[in-house]
């Protein structure tokens, strides 16, 4: 084998015309002394063409530079066979190494696929024993139609079937009969597939026919394509919270019955010695001296507390029971209306800055408002210029309001005592009031999510504050 340098003009070759070719003109090396060494003095190059792309060239010689026509066809034909042949045994070669490539692919792919599978078989067996070790909650799969297709131990303690009793069964077997037949079950199932997943509470039935209060919890479970493929369904057992729940409603019933009724035999006869104080006082005032006088506004004035009272403490029962009918309210609006209604013609400036709005029950909050701002004035009422400044502000996800005075003020040592009932840091002879009022203030603002805090310095006033979720 010869390089293809030694056969000639090339461009004649690519162009399909065979080459004949003097040894003795050869550039002198190692080819051209074996040329001469074998007895070849001149020889023909015959392209081998395959494709239209020059692949090698066949090459014959002797001592004379005639080549007869028989031997130049010869020759090509030859030539245009092993070009042929060659160029089929590159294919092949190229065939086998891609082959040989893709089955090397596909041995490592199918590699890793069983190193995928094996770690998706491990993780499914993990799951399947993390549910089915569960026991507080059932935990059960349904196909698209409803029926059971998979169960863990919570759910047969909880609803008392074993697994091959429920699987297979539609899951409206766990529904109250009526329930059930006012399509219920289908209606969960139709809006856990348009929300994604969807959350109920009410009465379920066991097995054996009883009934528990369950909080149930139902998740589409969809394919890449968006298909819905089945749902998990997670129900827990609140028979014991309901129970509870119950049990609180009737006895707030049963409190607020109370409440009134000791209201009413409290005022009667609070009533009866304010009715008769008077009467002493009007019809046998010339009979008595200014002491009975004195005694007798006493009486009259502690009938009037006690009456007061009885009120606040109804007010402050009434919130453990009262639900926030939540609605946006004008803050600003609120404050100024209850400022000015408290102010009346009392010496006493009112500084009102532009509050945030809040979310919240406006009845409930004038009662915030109104013991706040009503403390502020009747503690600072005894100051040479008494002052008031309402303010409010945004702070991260809740906003602050607060009533600032420069009024008697409070020790901080006993700012923990403030909120609770009955709970005063000054005597009646020096500022009246029931103790109730932030007692009031600080339920209102916890069943709202807020908070409340004070702040103050002996004789210098004080400042409350109370935080709200900001509104939407």
């Amino acid at each position: 084998r010869y390089s293809l340098a030694l056969m000639g003009d090339e461009d004649a070759l690519r162009r399909g015309e065979p080459q004949v070719v003097d040894v003795a003109a050869l550039p002198a090396g190692a080819e051209r002394d074996a040329l001469l060494a074998s007895g070849v003095r001149w020889y023909m190059a015959v392209p081998m063409i395959a494709g239209g792309e020059l692949i090698g060239a066949l090459s014959f010689g002797h001592d004379r530079g005639d080549f007869s026509t028989d031997q130049v066809n010869i020759a090509t034909e030859v030539a245009a066979q092993l070009a042929i042949a060659t160029a089929q045994t590159r294919l092949l070669e190229r065939v086998r190494a891609h082959a040989a490539e893709l089955e090397a692919k596909v041995r490592e792919r199918t590699a890793q696929l069983e190193d995928l599978y094996e770690d998706v078989r491990q993780n499914e067996e993990r799951m399947r024993l993390l549910v089915e070790s569960v026991s507080d909650y059932a935990i059960l799969t349904l196909d698209p139609r409803g029926h059971v297709s998979s169960w863990n131990t919570g759910a047969k303690l909880i609803k008392g079937y074993a697994a091959e009793e429920i699987i297979g069964r539609h899951f409206s077997v766990f529904y109250p009969r009526e329930t059930a037949e006012a399509g219920w079950p289908a209606k969960e199932l139709e809006l856990a597939a348009e929300r994604g997943h969807f959350e109920d509470e009410g009465w379920r039935v066991r097995k054996d026919g009883t009934r528990f209060w369950a909080n149930v919890v139902i998740t589409a479970m969809r394919d890449e394509a968006g298909a819905i493929r089945g749902f998990s369904k997670i129900t827990r057992d609140l028979s014991e919270r309901k129970l509870a729940e119950d049990r609180v409603k009737a006895l707030n019933k049963e409190l607020e019955s109370f409440s009134y009724s000791v209201s009413h035999d409290l005022r009667a006869p609070l009533r009866a010695i304010d009715g008769y104080a008077q009467m002493l006082e009007e019809d046998y005032v010339a009979k008595l001296d200014s002491e009975a006088q004195r005694l007798l506004g006493v009486v009259r004035g502690n009938a009037r507390r006690m009456g007061r009272l009885i009120d606040d403490l109804l007010a402050f029962s009434r919130l453990g029971r009262q639900e926030p009918a939540l609605q946006r309210i004008d803050m600003t609006r609120l404050a100024r209306e209850v400022a000015e209604e408290l102010r009346g013609t009392q010496p006493v400036a009112i500084e009102l800055a532009e509050l945030p709005p809040a979310n919240a029950d406006p009845a409930l909050l004038r009662q915030v408002w109104v013991n706040l701002i009503g403390n502020a004035i009747k503690y600072s009422a005894k100051k040479p210029a008494p002052r008031v400044v309402v303010a409010g502000r945004e702070a991260g996800p809740e906003n602050v309001y607060s009533v600032t005075d420069n009024g008697a003020g409070f020790d901080m040592r006993y700012a923990e005592k403030l909120f609770g009932v009955f709970q005063r840091l000054h005597r009646a002879e020096e500022f009246e009031g029931t103790g109730v009022g932030l007692a009031i203030v600080q339920r209102v603002v916890a069943r709202h999510g807020g908070r409340v805090w004070a702040e103050g310095r002996p004789g210098e006033g004080a400042s409350f504050h109370f935080s709200l979720p900001r509104a939407p």
